[in-house]
């Protein structure tokens, strides 16, 4: 379901339900010396969402201020499985029950200015012998900027800066933070030149 107040600005619902046929788990084990890991397929796992998207440029501002725009979207997912058998219906492994992307930007004449940000919520990665030994990745929360300068009509000047905030990529053993397995630290990503547009 969509309406469009503007020509170029968009509120949007949808909602969906898909089913998946062995679908890939990947399980943990432990022994008294090592961990491993191996995968299996399940079925009868199910995922149901809402997606809701937002688009607005502020063309109604005064002067240059009329260039701003936002751009949101948000996904909400219920997704579930027999992951261990007996143990009933869980939370469908590498499924992310929340996200949302917002970017505030200005397009106007030859400047442009684009920053991003994004969440991804705690998903379950891998499933243990019990729902203590599970494996999660937690909450992450990136952004990134763009900023470019059409010199001319075909030469452009860019300047971006990716994961800004250094994002870490947690691992846990359970939901809990308290257990911590792994972290994964990218760095910050600068990036500028000059592109030509034939």
């Amino acid at each position: 379901m969509a309406y469009y107040p503007s020509s170029d600005d968009i509120l949007e619902a949808d909602a969906f339900i898909k089913t998946f046929q062995n679908y890939i788990v990947a399980r943990t084990s432990n022994t008294m010396t090592t961990t491993y890991q191996t995968y299996s397929n399940i079925s009868g796992a199910q995922a149901r969402g809402i997606v809701l998207q937002a688009i607005h440029h502020f063309h109604e501002l005064p002067g240059p201020f009329s260039g701003l725009f936002v751009n949101a979207n948000a996904t909400l997912v219920d997704a579930t499985a027999d992951v261990i058998q007996g143990q009933g219906r869980s939370i469908l492994p590498l499924s992310y029950p929340f996200t949302f992307n917002v970017e505030e930007g200005y397009d106007k004449g030859a400047y442009h200015a684009h920053l991003s940000e994004s969440y991804t919520s705690r998903k379950l990665f891998a499933v243990g012998s019990d729902p203590s030994t599970n494996v999660y990745t937690q909450p992450m929360f990136g952004m990134n900027a763009d900023i470019e300068y059409d010199v001319t009509p075909q030469w452009q000047a860019f300047f971006q800066v990716h994961n800004i905030r250094n994002t870490v990529l947690e691992f846990t053993q359970s939901a809990s933070r308290q257990f911590p397995i792994q972290r994964e630290y990218y760095g910050q990503d600068f990036l500028f030149g000059i592109h030509y547009h034939l």
